[in-house]
């Protein structure tokens, strides 16, 4: 079972009705060879007669990591104690890790216990239908993905760049990149490989842009979410300070709706400085207007 790292987990537990509750004594869940919680101690709360519920907040599950095997172990006055593994969860890195504390209201992952005489098991036949979702499922339901597994993985481990191969796109139709940002650089190559800078785009959403002209070959898809720098209300030959601690640089310019504008220039000035050049004067209320907005993509070459 794969989960995030970051996000609040909760487990609940139920006794079937079958079970005399004056022989339960304490419930314990462990996690791993080191975590450990205990109804005894207050770690797991009790919701109902037979319902027990382990809520882990974010901040917890931020520092779990790989495969964790997750065991409940019954003490009962006539059986004594009763471990059984029950599953493996794997706990993968989320960009929208959190270390905060609050705690999902409901349950991800619901195990139901059968008590006899024999011991303690879990009812496995049920686990299919209340089983924690995976986060590639739960994406899927939400339609905040489209894809495989797989690319849903390099999509959550933050790749930064992405090359489509061999794809065509319709003038004005949408492209699925599923690389989770609406801050993006774009490159579009014909099928001889030569950059096409004639093609033009939109962000739509964090999992699509929109392609004007028509487009057959390869797409190039690069994040530029650390490497870009807010323009509010620049003008005409301002310094812009940057890090990338060189004057061998790539920029783009995008304006405030995300859109690549290629009329304003960026000219390096040192290795911490470059310098904007606006087109043109804007009329704005018969005021002459050459401010900009927008955001500035710049890395080193």
């Amino acid at each position: 079972m794969k989960l995030q790292q970051g996000k609040s987990l909760s487990i609940l537990i139920n006794l079937p009705e079958t079970y005399a509750l004056n022989r339960f004594v304490d419930l314990e869940v462990f996690l791993g060879n080191s975590l450990s919680y205990s109804y005894s101690y207050g770690d797991i709360s009790k919701i109902g007669d037979r319902n027990y519920k382990l809520a882990l907040p974010p901040k917890v599950t931020g520092k779990l990591q790989g495969d964790l095997s997750i065991q409940i172990k019954l003490k009962d006055s006539e059986l004594g104690e009763w471990p059984f593994p029950v599953e493996t969860l794997t706990f993968f890195r989320s960009l929208e890790r959190s270390n905060g504390s609050s705690l999902n209201t409901g349950a991800d992952i619901v195990f139901n216990l059968l008590v006899s005489d024999t011991g303690l098991e879990v009812d496995l036949t049920l686990s299919p239908i209340f089983r924690g979702y995976s986060a590639y499922e739960i994406a899927l339901q939400n339609n905040a993905f489209v894809g495989t597994e797989a690319e849903f993985a390099e999509y959550q481990t933050g790749k930064n760049t992405r090359n489509f191969t061999n794809v065509t796109v319709p003038d004005g139709e949408l492209f699925l990149h599923n690389m989770g940002s609406t801050r993006l650089s774009v490159a579009f190559y014909d099928l001889n490989g030569v950059e096409d800078e004639f093609i033009t785009w939109q962000p739509y959403d964090s999992q699509y842009i929109r392609v004007h002209g028509g487009h057959s070959g390869d797409i190039y898809i690069t994040k530029r979410n650390a490497s870009t720098i807010s323009l509010e209300g620049v003008e005409d030959g301002d310094l812009i300070e940057h890090t990338v601690a060189s004057t061998k640089v790539y920029t783009e310019v995008y304006d405030e709706n995300g859109i690549l504008d290629r009329a304003v220039k960026i000219i390096p000035v040192d290795a911490s400085h470059v310098r904007i050049n606006l087109p043109g004067i804007e009329l704005i209320n018969d005021v002459l207007n050459r401010s900009y907005t927008g955001e500035l993509y710049i890395v080193a070459r």
